[in-house]
């Protein structure tokens, strides 16, 4: 299901429907913490914070980057927080 809703992610951001893609990648990181994947929940955090910037909301892109440094595992993160 995780990866499902990534692939959704990224194509809803291809078509340039970045509000779809946000809130669809939330979802999936929240799907890939559930099963601990790691990796997807890194790639997935990436596509959030481009998603973000194209949005307007450079604030909380940059949140989530300063995050991915902080949390390099992505398990202790609430993303919904980022969301608004």
């Amino acid at each position: 299901m995780s990866e499902a809703l990534s692939s959704l992610a990224y194509v809803y951001y291809v078509e340039r429907n970045f509000q779809s893609a946000v809130n669809t990648v939330i979802k999936a990181i929240h799907e890939h913490i559930k099963i601990g994947n790691i990796v997807g929940i890194n790639e997935s955090k990436k596509l959030l914070i481009v998603a973000m910037y194209k949005l307007g909301k450079q604030d909380c892109a940059q949140k989530l980057l300063n995050s991915m440094t902080s949390d390099p595992t992505g398990m202790s993160e609430n993303y919904d927080q980022y969301y608004i």
